[in-house]
């Protein structure tokens, strides 16, 4: 019996790997803000509290309702940035971890709170720490939708 040599996986053109980077970024721009929001307003509707649970699922409720839109405009422009790296790291890095991408969330709801300024009371203070938590949720919720086509 004579060995024959591994096979080597085809080297992935240029094209297809910016339209990987594209569609990672697309794929975060679209997720990412909508579980963003929802972290953030289940977060201010058990931190604010009522007296049932009942209560603090309808009050969750409406703010959804009313308040999800929102999440767009302010998420978007990070939610991109974090999938632009993420699909760049994919593609020409051989991949983002899992610790990498907690991370980069991390960091970017660090640098996004810093941007949107410092927290004078208690309620602000709240809801900086729940959109780091949410930038965090995000990232991980994106970056494992876009794991679904790699093998175990």
């Amino acid at each position: 019996m004579t060995a024959t040599p591994a096979a080597t996986a085809p080297e992935v053109s240029a094209g297809r790997k910016f339209l990987h980077v594209l569609g990672v970024t697309a794929l975060f721009g679209l997720l990412g803000p909508l579980v963003g929001g929802f972290v953030t307003i289940a977060g201010l509707g058990i931190w604010i509290g009522f007296p049932s649970p009942g209560d603090i699922a309808m009050a969750i409720l409406a703010m959804m309702l009313y308040g999800l839109w929102i999440a767009y405009p302010m998420g978007f422009v990070p939610a991109v940035l974090v999938g632009a790296v993420i699909g760049y790291m994919d593609a020409y890095r051989g991949g983002a971890g899992f610790s990498f991408a907690v991370a980069l969330g991390a960091a970017m709801g660090v640098g996004w709170n810093m941007m949107m300024g410092d927290g004078s009371d208690l309620q602000t203070n709240v809801v900086h720490i729940l959109i780091g938590f949410a930038c965090v949720a995000a990232t991980i919720t994106c970056w494992l939708a876009t794991r679904w086509r790699r093998p175990a």
